[in-house]
Order: C-alpha cells, then sequence, then structure tokens
C-alpha cells in the first residue's frame, strides 16, 4: 500500500517536473521571440547584437512565466484530455507543437502570447487524442 502511494507521488512528481521544463524551455524561446523579433528582426546588425542581458532576461523572465503557466496547463492537457493513455510520439507531437508554435505566437503577438500558447497546447492535445481515437469508435453525438 505505502510503495504504491510512493510510487504514484514519484510518477507525479517527474510529470509535473517535465512540465515545467517543457514550459522554461517554451517561454525562454517565446519571450526571446517575442522580445527579439519587435526590436531588430532576425538581423544581428546596426546594433542589435545579441547579449548577455537579453539572453539571461528571456532565460530567466521568460522561462519561469512559461514553467508557472506549463505546468496547470500540461496537467489538464494529461489528465483531462489525452486521460494519460498517450503515446511517446503524440507527447512529442503536442511538445514540439507547443515551443514551435509559442515561439511563432510570441513573434506574432509579442508578451501577449503567453495567453495564447496554452490555448495551442490544449488545442493539439485535443487534436492528438481525437486523430489517435479510430473513426468507428468515435462518440457520432460529440463529433
Amino acid at each position: 500500500m505505502l510503495t504504491t502511494v510512493l510510487l504514484i507521488a514519484i510518477n507525479f512528481s517527474k510529470l509535473v517536473l517535465g512540465f515545467f521544463v517543457v514550459g522554461w524551455v517554451t517561454g525562454t524561446a517565446q519571450y526571446f521571440f517575442a522580445a527579439r523579433i519587435r526590436t531588430c528582426g532576425l538581423s544581428l546588425s546596426d546594433g542589435c547584437s545579441l547579449s548577455d542581458s537579453e539572453c539571461l532576461l528571456a532565460f530567466s523572465e521568460g522561462g519561469l512565466i512559461g514553467a508557472i503557466v506549463a505546468v496547470p496547463t500540461g496537467l489538464v492537457a494529461w489528465f483531462a484530455i489525452l486521460q494519460t493513455k498517450a503515446t511517446d510520439a503524440q507527447v512529442r507531437t503536442v511538445v514540439l507543437g507547443s515551443v514551435i508554435g509559442g515561439s511563432v505566437l510570441g513573434a506574432a503577438m509579442g508578451l501577449l502570447s503567453v495567453f495564447a500558447t496554452p490555448v495551442l497546447t490544449l488545442a493539439l492535445a485535443g487534436i492528438v487524442r481525437v486523430r489517435a481515437t479510430p473513426p468507428e469508435t468515435r462518440d457520432p453525438v460529440r463529433a
């Protein structure tokens, strides 16, 4: 009994840590693109060199915001939408879609993309779940 509870706690902790790390990476990339594209575009000339402080700000502030937002978003996606039945490939699709999509949203929307990226992540999880369900077992009322 105690070992089962301990195993569940360890697995849940690993899950939350994974959401935290993915959120940190997504938030860092998103913050960097949101700040960088608006001021310099993709140019590294004309006074738009890549500075240490710019990278540190994206890593610390953007990463922290991304991690804080990613934990509840990840828990909803994993337990409510995917219902803990996702394969590694499906999780990879959602994670990479969130990182790439968050970066594109950061470049397009600026810092407001922090509110759109969780919606994108949940939509990707829903799409992955629907595509994994065979058509003959789908509920026609909900489809």
